[in-house]
This record gives structure tokens, C-alpha cells and sequence, in this order.
């Protein structure tokens, strides 16, 4: 539902709604099969599909002909030329070019040949509609498109219905340029209507960056008081109706073309649209945007908008941005994206702080990194080794379609110095060409493999050296494309130091230590702002720097003369023998929640299917009945809080990598586990399942020894309490290791892998854990023992002897309230003891808590205060 619907849309006009001058009094005949949708393809041969115009339709410029009139009969010729004597001037001043707006357009004027008669039911045009012009198409009684009640104070209950796909409205005549709108059906008092209206469309002013709240007014509607939208930008638009009174599909789609009050050629705030709009991108990586000026303009404001197609509403998958404003005819995207500007400043305080060998700047251009849909090609890189090793419904292959790329287009608007609409219309052209020349982060997943692939430095260092003069870079249009790095030797950094080698990584007596001097080269990708360093062993270079120096340059000669695009971004190769189409094509999707012999927690019905589904092994899911719905939370949140409620998945909240996908009306999500256990199962589906088994036995023994027939609910809590501190003790050899304090371990800081102690497998090893897995194994026994608990996360006070505030614990359900029970507390000296009982089944706002604050990692948003005091809730 629209968030206008939601928060109490306005109650239907009393009387029968007046159709749009022209249109049919009767409903239309129906047809069978869906009428096809008209397209076009741009001057450059590029599909101009997307919402808004390419360009404001002209009033005497459709693409074609007028339509041929009947000629009329002759009259008398003194009688004829004294009439157009008396009325001509009249005539050119009202109907001529100064008057456009204010004519009364006939049927060829504001129709092509685009939009034939045989295909369309023409409409008599309409003009000068207010800016906010809500049209209403009434509808036989019965038709029930979804309606649902919505309670209304001043007019009672009334039903509404997002009626999305029973109309649209375009910006040009080929019907290719939508305009987001909000179509909904509303039945109140026997009167049963088809609304369309212009939608509330936000505008983040990209120029200030991330944390800009209030956005910037495009289609200026703040001029229109209490308007929820505006048709604003273009001079002209075309509704187009796809279904009758009868609720079904037209034969013919009814097509209205109209104009409103107060649009961008109104005569008061006519500019013209600024012209030879040209792009390039910069040597910085940035890109280039210029034009011509216009006579009249004060500013320039520079928009951007991207039409996601897989969004089920094509009105709904558009977003605007505002990328700059300048008394320029040119910019640099960069020099209006602050957090380039801020990545570069972090960048300078490293090198400040740790000299220029310490420097790193992995990203630019955050106007352009959200264009792809779904995972970029470093993703399908890394989820290629994954799927190697099991994990299903991954995507694993990658082209820069329009499926996979946003349509992405920008215009610059002339704004004069009158009121607020004075400006030029809308003109909007296509930069999905340029989009695999912008550069925007660093290919961590291929980099990181890349290194790998280094020939041995020691055996052969100039071809060493060759293999690290290649960055790869994720380009805005998702492609990972490989680009020479300017190494810069003068900044280079020499320190003694040592280095583990062996023959099998895998084998620790193989192992022994070497000193050599670690040499630091900082490096620049070419045409970028991505700075970085890597490492040579001192001991192949005798000669230094100098020797470096001229080694690159060779190598850099060597590859200019083998490829002469080198420095240029390249597209990387990824192709092999494996069919990875196959293998995505063959992953089958799970919809339905599963049968398993755990107990499944969660506050919806959402979160428990996910949940069964991890604990039965299925990590493909289907969640198209649960993500479409109108509300639903973010699946990231639904697979933690699943993790979290449900200890047998064996997850940790936040261990699990969530990869969402939409192919059309279907969602899909492939769940991956990262790492699971001190041997490194990771993601090996059966070895968890065994896991799971194994723990569950132990589960269900602790309950069957503490818990005894008869026993209150809170009698259990405090029996299952002693009985976990008994057992457990704490890992603070993990504690130390995973909070930056490995000289406090025990232990070899190289065995951090082996110290998890946050799950409820820790059972089967040595009983040593964390908060976390203190509260998810007290979790787990609870569910078996019948008392309703959750696993909370949030931060405490520090303790003694830490330095972290971090922490998870419990709440149990007795006699109706939500109690606070902290077993890792209890457990007085973290080792084999009983409890203590000092922090068992207390009130959250027992003064013992004060200081303690619940985070929502572990509970979906929407529900956290139905569990935690508010006053205790993060901020």
C-alpha cells in the first residue's frame, strides 16, 4: 500500500466522477489477450526504455503527419476574407506559437503516427489542468481489484487498492518515457473509482552526500500546498488506460494527452532546455558533463535519474538524484561527490600518520556505485569458489545487461532567477555507455585472488613486479576491468622484517622464518583516485629503488607494445571450461517452510520458514509469498533474527551471507554460512547437519538432567541456569583473540580460526564459550525445556579485565513478563562453578542493569519493543 493510503488518504468526491473531456461514457469492449506496449529505440540505436522524458514533447512536433482534414466547401470569397480579416490577428495571438499552452490541441497535434487509431482509443486532449490534476475513471460495482479496508475518521471505513498496471502516463508519444504515478482503487459510499495521480518522488541531493535528509523539491510540489505530487517538467503528458469499468483489459488502451497550469513552458517560467549536452569521463575517473549556456539561466542544476526494470511497478523502480548546481556550463562529477572528497582526506591522514606507503583509497565516484542490480562481477567471482564448494542458487555469471544495469540517464535543468518554476524542461540522455569507463571501487575478491596468481618473486622478480602493475576496478556498470598502477618509488618504505615459508601451507613443520626487507610501494591506478601499496622482498632488488623504477617502466613498454589500450580500463576474462549457466539454471528454490525435529522460533511467519530452512540444510530459498508482501522487512534482517531465535542453525547472527535476487515477479535468496567451526567446514552443508544432530543429543540430555515433571517456569529457568554455569566456562583465550588482545591469549594468535566459542556446537568440543554462545546454548535449552525465551544482544558497562562492552544474554517469558537472564554473569568466576543467581529473572529496569542498552541484531525492527522496555532500547 502507498504511503498516502497508509496514513489516510483523502475520501472520495461525493457525485459521479466526470470522466476526461472525450472519453468514453460507456465502457469499452473487452479483449482476451494483454495489448503489447509500444517501443522505441533512440537516435543512437539504444533502447531510450525508463521512466520520464527524453526530451518535453513539442505541441507542433510529434514525429508526424497532421491527420488530414475534410476540405471545406467554397464560400463566398469577399464574405470569406472579410471574416478572416476581422478575426486573423485574433486568431494567431490565441491559437499561434505565443499561445500554445492556452489552445485547445486537436487530435493530430498532440497525437503520432506512433499512437494509431487501429491500436489506441485517441481521447480528446486536454489542457491546463491544475498541477496536481487527479483523474477518476468510475467502475462497475463489483470490480474488486485487491480492495482492503482502511479506516478513515472523518468519512468511516473505505476501501483502497493499489491498482498498479491499470494505468501509466508517459512523457513522449512512443510511450517508452513513464512518469511515476499512484494508480489506486478506492470503493466508498457504492462509488467504485480508478484514481491516477502524480506520486510523491524523492530527490537525494547526492552533492551533500550520504547523510542529506531533506533531499531537493525537482518537481517543486512544496510550491502546491498540501500536494502529495505535481505533473511538472515536461509541457505535456499521456495517460494511458489499460482496463474498462469492468475491470478487465481494453481491447484498445485508452490514450489522454494533457497539459497542466503553471509547467515548465507556461510563458512565466519558459527557459530554454540548455543544448550540445556533451560527456566524457575525466582523467581522474570522474565524469565530464557540459553544455551550452542559456540565455536567461542564473544556475544550472544537474539531475540523474535510474530506472530499475525489474521492479514489478515501472513507476516505482525510478530514482532522482540531484548530482550538482553551478553557474558553470561544465563539472566534474567528482568535485561535487563529498564522499570521494572524504575517502581522499582518510587516504591523506594515513599517509600524514603512517607515510604515503600507508595510504590506501579504494573508492570513488558514490554517485555511480549503486547501478548495478544484484551481485557486480567481483561478487560472481568470489560466488564462483563458493559454489564450488556447494552453496546453492548463487548467482554465478555476469553481463552488463539491462537486467543487471540500471537504465541511467542525466539532464541539466536551466533555472532562471524567478519563481521556483522557472526553468527548463527536462531533457534527460542515456550514460549507459560510458558506464564501463567510470570507475568506482577496488575488485577485492579478484585482487585478492590475483596476488595469489603472482609468479614466485623470488625465482623471477621482474615478472613479480609485472603481475603487480595490474589493479582490477569494479566499473559502474558492474564489470571488473583491469588497469596499470603508476608505482611512485620516491614514497617507497624499507623495513626489516621476517617472513613465514614453507612448503605446504598446510602443514605447520614444513614452516620456518626468514628476515628480509619488506619494501612498501605505493602505487596510483591509472586514471583513478585508487591508491594503494604492495610488497617486494629487498633482497631481489640490490639496486633499489632506481632498479625498480626502470624495471616497471620496461614491463609497462612491454605491455603498451603487446596491447596499445593498456591504461585503459580492459573487461577481465573470466571465461572457463565450467558451465556456470547450467549450474544456476539448475539450482532449484525452496518455498515452503520445512519439516525439522528442532523447535523454530521467530516473531513471523517469515522469519520461522527461513528458519526451518537453514536447520534442514536448504540454503535456496523462495521468498516471493513473504517479500512482496506490503511491509515486509529486509531478508538480511529475517535470516539474523533466524539465526539468532533459532541456536540449532548453528549461525551466529551476522555469519551469514545473504544474496537476494528478483527475476521478474519472483524473489529469490541464497544463503551462504562463513565459516562454521574449528575445522573449517565451511558452508559444508552435511558436516553441519551431523553437527546439528550431535548438539541436539546433547541438548536434550542437559534439559532431561536439570529439569524435572511438575517444575514452574521459572523453577526451569533457574535449573537450566545452574546447570549451564556448571558446565560452561568461559574462552577467554577466544575473548582476547577476537578483541584485538591476542598478547593476553594462551594461545598462538595464528589459531584465531580455532577460538569461535560464540555457538551451540562449542558443546561438543570443550565447553568453552563466549557471552554469545552462553546465551544461544541457554537459548536452545530453553526452547526443548518449553519456556518462551529470546537471545537479545546490546552493550553493558565493561567489566573488569575488559575493554569491550559488547554482549548477549537472555529474556524469558514468566507470568507474562519479559524477564532478564544473564548466565555468562551468573557464571561468578567464568569457569566450573554454579550460579550464583544474581542475575537471574530480574526486571529490565532492575538498578544491577542500569547501563545495559538492547541493540535489534537479533530481533527484526518492528518488533523489538514487544520484548524490550523502550527506555532501554538504543537510540
Amino acid at each position: 500500500m502507498s504511503e498516502k493510503a497508509s496514513k489516510g488518504r483523502k475520501p472520495v468526491r461525493p457525485g459521479t466522477p466526470v470522466p476526461p473531456a472525450g472519453a468514453a461514457t460507456s465502457p469499452a469492449a473487452d479483449e482476451e489477450k494483454p495489448v503489447e506496449e509500444q517501443g522505441a529505440v533512440a537516435s543512437d540505436g539504444a533502447a531510450t526504455g525508463g521512466a520520464f522524458g527524453e526530451a518535453a514533447p513539442d505541441f507542433n512536433d510529434y514525429g508526424g503527419k497532421p491527420k488530414k482534414r475534410h476540405r471545406v466547401l467554397k464560400v463566398a470569397a469577399i464574405v470569406l476574407v472579410a471574416w478572416l480579416a476581422f478575426t486573423g490577428i485574433r486568431l494567431f495571438i490565441e491559437f499561434g506559437p505565443f499561445r500554445q499552452q492556452a489552445a485547445q490541441l486537436s487530435m493530430g497535434d498532440a497525437y503520432s503516427d506512433n499512437l494509431s487509431p487501429d491500436k489506441y482509443d485517441l481521447q480528446t486532449p486536454q489542457r491546463d489542468l491544475e498541477p496536481d490534476h487527479e483523474f477518476d475513471f468510475e467502475l462497475d460495482d463489483g470490480v474488486d481489484l485487491g480492495l482492503e479496508n482502511i479506516g478513515d475518521e472523518a468519512t468511516g471505513d473505505y476501501q483502497i487498492a493499489d491498482a498498479t498496471g491499470s494505468a501509466r502516463v508517459f512523457a513522449d508519444g512512443a510511450l517508452t518515457e513513464e512518469i511515476p504515478i499512484q494508480v489506486t482503487q478506492v470503493n466508498d459510499d457504492g462509488k467504485n473509482e480508478l484514481q491516477v495521480e502524480p506520486t510523491f518522488v524523492t530527490c537525494r541531493d547526492k552533492s551533500k552526500g550520504y547523510d542529506d535528509v531533506d533531499g531537493d523539491d525537482v518537481f517543486h510540489k512544496d510550491t502546491l500546498k498540501g500536494a502529495w505530487g505535481r505533473w511538472y517538467g515536461f509541457g505535456g503528458y499521456y495517460l494511458v488506460r489499460y482496463i474498462g469499468s469492468n475491470g478487465k483489459k481494453l481491447k484498445k488502451p485508452q490514450v489522454t494527452y494533457f497539459t497542466v497550469k503553471d509547467d515548465v513552458n507556461a510563458p512565466e517560467n519558459q527557459l530554454a532546455a540548455p543544448q550540445n549536452l556533451q560527456f566524457a569521463v575525466q582523467d581522474d575517473g570522474g565524469l565530464g558533463i557540459s553544455w551550452d549556456k542559456v540565455d536567461g539561466a542564473k544556475k544550472y542544476k544537474v539531475y540523474m535519474k535510474t530506472v530499475d526494470p525489474t521492479v514489478s511497478d515501472p513507476s516505482q523502480g525510478v530514482e532522482l538524484s540531484l548530482l550538482a548546481t553551478t553557474t558553470d556550463t561544465k563539472i566534474n562529477t567528482l568535485d561535487y561527490d563529498p564522499e570521494s572528497k572524504d575517502s581522499q582526506q582518510r587516504a591523506a591522514a594515513d599517509a600524514a600518520k603512517w607515510g604515503d606507503a600507508g595510504a590506501s583509497n579504494y573508492h570513488q565516484n558514490y554517485q555511480f556505485d549503486d547501478l548495478v542490480i544484484g551481485d557486480d562481477e567481483d561478487a560472481i567471482y568470489y560466488n564462483r569458489d563458493k559454489a564450488k564448494q556447494g552453496a546453492q542458487g548463487l548467482e554465478v555469471s555476469y553481463a552488463p545487461t539491462k537486467d543487471k544495469v540500471k537504465a541511467t540517464s542525466i539532464t541539466v535543468v536551466a533555472v532562471g532567477d524567478g519563481s521556483d518554476d522557472q526553468q527548463s524542461p527536462f531533457q534527460f540522455k542515456s550514460i549507459n555507455n560510458l558506464l564501463s569507463q567510470i570507475p568506482v571501487k577496488d575488485a577485492i575478491n579478484v585482487n585478492s585472488d590475483w596476488a595469489q596468481q603472482a609468479p614466485d618473486s623470488r625465482a623471477d622478480p621482474k615478472a613479480y613486479l609485472a603481475h603487480r602493475l595490474i589493479t582490477y576496478v569494479t566499473m559502474a556498470d558492474g564489470t571488473a576491468a583491469s588497469i596499470v598502477n603508476d608505482i611512485d618509488v620516491s614514497k617507497m618504505t624499507s623495513t626489516d622484517s621476517t617472513m613465514i615459508e614453507g612448503t605446504d601451507e598446510n602443514d605447520p613443520s614444513t614452516w620456518s622464518k626468514r628476515a628480509y626487507t619488506r619494501l612498501e610501494i605505493p602505487y596510483k591506478v591509472r586514471n583513478t583516485l585508487i591508491t594503494s601499496t604492495f610488497t617486494l622482498d629487498g633482497t631481489n632488488w640490490p639496486g633499489g629503488a632506481d632498479e625498480i623504477k626502470k624495471a616497471a617502466d620496461e614491463q609497462l613498454q612491454a605491455m603498451a607494445k603487446a596491447n596499445p589500450a593498456v591504461g585503459t580500463p580492459q573487461r577481465a576474462n573470466f571465461d572457463n571450461d565450467v558451465d556456470w549457466a547450467a549450474i544456476q539454471k539448475s539450482a532449484k528454490a525452496v518455498s515452503e517452510p520445512a519439516d525439522v525435529p528442532y523447535p523454530v522460533s521467530g516473531s513471523s511467519d517469515y522469519v520461522k520458514f527461513v528458519a526451518s530452512n537453514i536447520m534442514a540444510g536448504n540454503m535456496y530459498l523462495d521468498i516471493t509469498k513473504y517479500a512482496t508482501q506490503a511491509g515486509a522487512p529486509d531478508i538480511t534482517d529475517v535470516v539474523e533474527e533466524a539465526c539468532a531465535q533459532n541456536p540449532m542453525t548453528m549461525v551466529w547472527p551476522g555469519g551469514m551471507s545473504v544474496n537476494e535476487r528478483t527475476e521478474g515477479d519472483k524473489v529469490t535468496v541464497a544463503l551462504y554460512i562463513n565459516g562454521l567451526n574449528a575445522e573449517g567446514e565451511d558452508n559444508d552443508i552435511p558436516a553441519l547437519n551431523k553437527k546439528r544432530e550431535e548438539t541436539y543429543k546433547v541438548i536434550k540430555q542437559i534439559v532431561a538432567d536439570a529439569v524435572q515433571d511438575g517444575m514452574s517456569d521459572a523453577e526451569k529457568v533457574k535449573a537450566l541456569d545452574a546447570a549451564l554455569a556448571n558446565r560452561l566456562s568461559y574462552d577467554w583465550d577466544s575473548y582476547y583473540l577476537n578483541s584485538g588482545q591476542g598478547d593476553k591469549a594462551d594461545v598462538d594468535p595464528m589459531d584465531i580460526w580455532k577460538h569461535r566459542g560464540y555457538a551451540a556446537y562449542e558443546l561438543l568440543d570443550d565447553n568453552r564459550v563466549v557471552c554469545s554462545g552462553y546465551a544461544a546454548i541457554f537459548k536452545a535449552c530453553a526452547d526443548e525445556a518449553g519456556v518462551k525465551s529470546l537471545y537479545v544482544t546490546g552493550t553493558v558497562p565493561p567489566r573488569p579485565g575488559s575493554n569491550n562492552n559488547g554482549h548477549a544474554w537472555n529474556l524469558v517469558n514468566v507470568d507474562g513478563s519479559w524477564k532478564v537472564v544473564d548466565v555468562t554473569w551468573d557464571d561468578t568466576d567464568r569457569g566450573d562453578s554454579q550460579s550464583d543467581g544474581q542475575y537471574l529473572l530480574l526486571d529490565q529496569k532492575d538498578p544491577k542493569l542500569d547501563g545495559r542498552v538492547y541493540d535489534s541484531d537479533s530481533l527484526l525492527d518492528s518488533v523489538v519493543e514487544d520484548y524490550v522496555d523502550p527506555s532501554r532500547l538504543a537510540a
